[in-house]
């Protein structure tokens, strides 16, 4: 953990930490209502319909020694 978050963008975890709060799977919010509108055409992040999505490949690693 000495060099996290390394190789991520502070706008990334910011992203992902609103989505925790909000507690769904949004846009980015601007928390600004005019760049809200301007980049989505409404004031607040719109929601992403994660329902269309399938068949995702998924891959578990694990080490017994980590």
């Amino acid at each position: 953990m000495g060099h996290f978050p390394h190789g991520a963008s502070v706008r990334s975890l910011s992203h992902y930490g609103q989505i925790l709060i909000a507690d769904k799977f949004q846009r980015y919010d601007y928390h600004n209502a005019t760049k809200n509108l301007e980049e989505y055409g409404q004031s607040s992040p719109p929601e992403i319909d994660i329902s269309s999505i399938s068949q995702v490949p998924i891959s578990m690693f694990v080490g017994k020694l980590d």
